[in-house]
């Protein structure tokens, strides 16, 4: 790889400091393959992703594919809006489907009722309204939020979306704790 391009990883990590941050303006994503792309965010949160004429999660799947990229940010509202889904698949998608980390363990012997909240509400976008229910005894078995997100991720038929969840679960547990 040439010195001026930087692995993906590097990318993602920007991404997420942009994100911790609640930033809002533009990401410019040039490739080793030569390609341009850009990801918007608005409030910390991604909104918009372009790739050559693809948009959304297609152009997303397409820049997590680059073998190094030289990126930019300009900050500054941006009205372009894409589909997209939310900001923590987004991060996954783009680390190449590497398997997320589970939260550290909390200093306590279970997890408060803000994680659990979190948990549920990740898992309900995965599994629909019932997601309370079978939520319900695992959260109780579990010793601590990593524990949970794995016994729920195991209820999720397809493999990537349990993957998907775990991610965002972890991500927004760890975002959580940093907040106290």
């Amino acid at each position: 790889m040439s010195e001026d391009y930087a692995p993906l990883s590097t990318l993602v990590e920007e991404i997420k400091r942009l994100c911790r941050q609640n930033a809002a303006g533009t990401l410019f994503i040039s490739t080793i393959e030569n390609h341009s792309a850009q990801i918007i965010l608005k409030d910390g949160q991604i909104t918009a992703a372009l790739y050559s004429r693809m948009q959304g999660e297609e152009a997303v799947k397409k820049i997590s594919e680059s073998r190094g990229v030289r990126f930019r940010f300009r900050s500054g509202s941006v009205s372009l809006r894409t589909e997209m889904p939310p900001t923590n698949t987004v991060l996954y998608l783009l680390s190449q489907g590497k398997r997320p980390p589970s939260p550290p363990p909390s200093s306590q012997s279970h997890f408060t009722s803000d994680e659990k909240e979190v948990i549920i509400k990740e898992f309900t976008i995965y599994i629909g309204p019932i997601a309370e229910v079978i939520a319900s005894s695992h959260l109780t078995l579990s010793t601590d939020a990593g524990d949970a997100i794995r016994r729920l991720a195991s209820e999720i038929p397809s493999q990537e979306q349990a993957e998907k969840f775990a991610y965002s679960a972890a991500a927004k547990i760890e975002e959580l704790r940093a907040q106290r």
